[in-house]
């Protein structure tokens, strides 16, 4: 009985929150959704003097281009990479910055400056060799009586 007395006493929070949630949800899609689906929003965006700092020309550091919101939109739409999407081809020629020819001088100058040198390696001290030779001389792998192993491994 309490149960159903708690359940009305708060059901009106869970109907508060639903009316909130459908009240937000229902205006965004209307306002926000619809219109950047049919590109309305892009050309409000766009319109000149709305929005005066929003140059992406500028912002961008691109030459010479009318870039827009929509040109973006549907060049990444359309699965465009993003260096022809942002025509960085223009501002940044590849050819001359993936030239190899012209850092080969540099690696050579710093290769030539780099002196190696590898000492050989220690793996085992004289006390670990000495262990090893103690035990190769008194039960040596050869010495080693394998019968009761083989039988095991048969039976399995």
């Amino acid at each position: 009985m309490a149960s159903v007395g708690f359940s009305f006493i708060f059901s009106w929070l869970l109907m508060l929150l639903v009316l909130l949630t459908f009240l937000i949800g229902g205006n965004v899609y209307t306002l926000l959704c619809r219109p950047w689906a049919t590109g309305q929003l892009l050309e409000f965006l766009e319109t000149p003097g709305l929005f005066p700092e929003l140059n992406l020309s500028v912002s961008l550091g691109i030459k010479d281009s009318n870039m827009t919101l929509s040109s973006l939109y549907k060049n990444c739409k359309n699965n465009d990479s993003l260096w022809n999407t942002l025509h960085w081809g223009e501002t940044v020629s590849l050819d001359d910055v993936l030239n190899i020819s012209k850092y080969t001088q540099e690696i050579d100058s710093t290769l030539n400056k780099l002196n190696i040198s590898v000492n050989s390696p220690d793996l085992l001290t004289e006390k670990q060799k000495h262990s090893l030779r103690d035990l190769s001389s008194e039960n040596g792998p050869l010495n080693l009586n394998f019968t009761g192993a083989l039988q095991q491994v048969r039976r399995q």
